[in-house]
């Protein structure tokens, strides 16, 4: 048991006791405190790294942008909070200095072209996947099947909505933060649309197995 599962069971318990509720409820508030603690545990490394590579607007936005369509097109999950943390790191700050480094991310015409391929991508990979759930929750009601998967294509509409404030913003003063986060916006969709398939089950695997290895 890691120490996010530890604190969430130890904060489930006393709630427990302190209010006299079952061991249903009970399991109900650890499960919400795991997850306020993974999600408090990723935001914190993000910050820090993002403040220390001088890239905060950048791996946000990225992390953001995952985490808004993970919650209705799904993934794959991690076997730990701690794993997804470093995972959710891993990928999102690796993604954030390729958008950040490489020149071509200060070319509109190729952050145009990378914007509307991940986009094309995503609409068909969302409307044939979509929702992918875990295999400790999986997702049988037809009907919440069909909103959650029209709620990532809305969702996936309303993203490429918000670039065109970044387009205006670049074409009245041809910032190149501008492309960045348009870039960013597109590579965090990029990877939830990555992790809905083999590819992205692939990476997460190895990933775990090499934290495993260096006994994380």
């Amino acid at each position: 048991m890691t120490l996010i599962e530890r604190l969430s069971k130890e904060i489930a318990e006393k709630t427990a006791r302190t209010l006299n509720l079952d061991k249903d409820r009970e399991e109900v508030i650890a499960y919400g405190a795991l997850n306020f603690l993974h999600t408090m545990l990723t935001t914190v490394l993000l910050i820090l790294f993002g403040l220390i590579t001088g890239s905060l607007a950048e791996v946000l936005l990225i992390g953001f942008t995952s985490a808004a369509v993970r919650k209705y097109a799904g993934g794959m999950h991690a076997n730990s909070p701690t794993h997804c943390a470093l995972i959710s790191l891993i990928l999102f700050g690796g993604m954030t200095l390729l958008v950040k480094f490489m020149p071509v991310f200060t070319r509109p015409y190729f952050v145009l072209v990378f914007q509307i391929l991940i986009a094309l991508a995503a609409l068909i990979l969302f409307y044939k996947l979509s929702p992918v759930d875990s295999p400790n929750k999986r997702i049988t009601d037809p009907e919440k099947r069909k909103r959650l998967r029209n709620g990532s294509i809305i969702l996936l509409l309303f993203l490429q909505f918000i670039t065109l404030v970044f387009w205006a913003w670049h074409l009245k003063t041809g910032s190149l933060l501008s492309l960045r986060l348009i870039a960013c916006i597109s590579a965090g969709l990029a990877w939830q649309t990555v992790s809905l398939t083999a590819a992205g089950r692939f990476i997460i695997n190895r990933l775990m197995l090499l934290l495993s290895r260096i006994g994380i």
